[in-house]
């Protein structure tokens, strides 16, 4: 199987002999105030084009666009003490007309508006810190963690949303000519989300509401209509407690099609459920055209419903020394899940599921899952 590949990291390949990538391929950016856009290889596979940014008419009423004052412009220089200094001092207060002490719910259902200055106490983090998105024409690493409400034993609809913060800014190793972003797990990434958070820990999260579209999606085949709420240029403080964390929440069968429904009518559907972690029960995986149901990319797509996607576990780096850091492995033989779980995610154009770890978030499992017997990190793949 070929090495996956998440839009939007460090781990692409196909590039063009002698360039930089494949000509006309897409990857993920970030723009300024932390949304995703995108951009694509020219021609002669020598560069990325300019980040194209999300379109802030695109039903959002601002979208990113409103994040370019200057919270934003403290977070875009990459380092990290611009997440933590001035841009955290200026949304503790609510910015001047914002909203401090805003509940996730408040967020996600558009009680708060979008580009309001926020402070989101008591939330409890729901996955590792990943990356978003590396843009090459913008020279920044947007990394992210999912985050829900507390306090409840099932996660709900409006109950999660994905948080955002740029870091420290990809480099160009000696010799090399591409820029990568620092390695999660060994070096230090910067801004404002802490390196080592994990599921379960209780943090205040303090950033702008953005909910915007990339605009190229238009022009893509089953591209999203769709956009996603989230919190950018945040700043994430664990408050040294925690918490349960909720069970994902079921989605009936008949609703599976929504979650992947790129169409204008379901934004509501979205709305509900974006950056929730959700669970799918009794689903079957599709048949790849090389066989088996894992395509090149390390992704499986689900009979009626989503793909899904290794963005929050996958690191191509590390992969050949933790498996729990790889694509999933399945056989040759049909495969029908009796549950699978993930966070309901726009990942550039497309909604998909994302998943903690292919170990403990489907069943059945990845087959090199528990390599080590009982006892085995690989048994859960939940370790940093």
């Amino acid at each position: 199987m070929l090495p996956a590949v998440a839009c939007g990291t460090d781990d692409a390949d196909g590039t063009a002999p002698g360039g930089v990538c494949t000509p006309g391929k897409q990857e993920a950016c970030a723009c300024p105030g932390g949304a995703q856009g995108a951009q694509a290889c020219n021609a002669q596979g020598t560069a990325f084009g300019a980040c194209e940014c999300p379109d802030a008419s695109a039903g959002t009423g601002g979208g990113a666009g409103a994040n370019t004052g200057g919270s934003a412009g403290a977070d875009t220089d990459g380092g990290a003490g611009a997440n933590t200094g001035g841009a955290a001092g200026a949304l503790t207060d609510g910015g001047g007309g914002g909203t401090p002490g805003a509940t996730i719910t408040e967020i996600a259902n558009g009680t708060v508006a979008v580009g309001t200055n926020v402070t989101v106490p008591g939330v409890v983090a729901m996955s590792r810190k990943f990356l978003v998105a590396r843009s090459s024409s913008q020279h920044t690493c947007t990394w992210g963690v999912f985050v829900s409400e507390a306090g409840i034993a099932e996660t709900k609809a409006y109950s999660g949303i994905l948080v955002m913060s740029v870091g420290l800014p990809p480099v160009v190793e000696d010799g090399g000519s591409t820029e990568y972003c620092p390695l999660l797990g060994s070096e230090p990434t910067g801004g404002g989300i802490p390196d080592d958070i994990q599921p379960g820990v209780l943090v205040n999260v303090v950033g702008v509401t953005t909910y915007a579209v990339v605009a190229a999606c238009a022009n893509e085949p089953n591209g999203s209509q769709t956009s996603m709420r989230q919190i950018s240029n945040a700043t994430v403080t664990p408050t040294g407690s925690t918490a349960s964390i909720p069970t994902a929440h079921v989605i009936p069968t008949a609703d599976h099609g929504k979650l992947a429904s790129p169409l204008p009518a379901e934004q509501g559907f979205h709305d509900m459920w974006g950056g929730v972690k959700v669970r799918l029960e009794n689903v079957a995986a599709v048949e790849t055209s090389e066989g088996g149901i894992v395509n090149a990319y390390g992704e499986i797509a689900l009979q009626g419903g989503p793909v899904v996607g290794t963005k929050v576990y996958y690191r191509g780096y590390a992969k050949e020394d933790d498996a729990c850091h790889a694509a999933p492995v399945f056989g040759n033989a049909p495969v029908t899940f009796a549950w699978i779980e993930g966070f309901s995610y726009l990942s550039y154009c497309t909604w998909a599921l994302q998943p903690n770890s292919k170990c403990t978030d489907m069943n059945p499992q990845s087959m090199d899952c528990d390599l080590g017997g009982a006892g085995d990190p690989t048994t859960s793949c939940l370790h940093p």
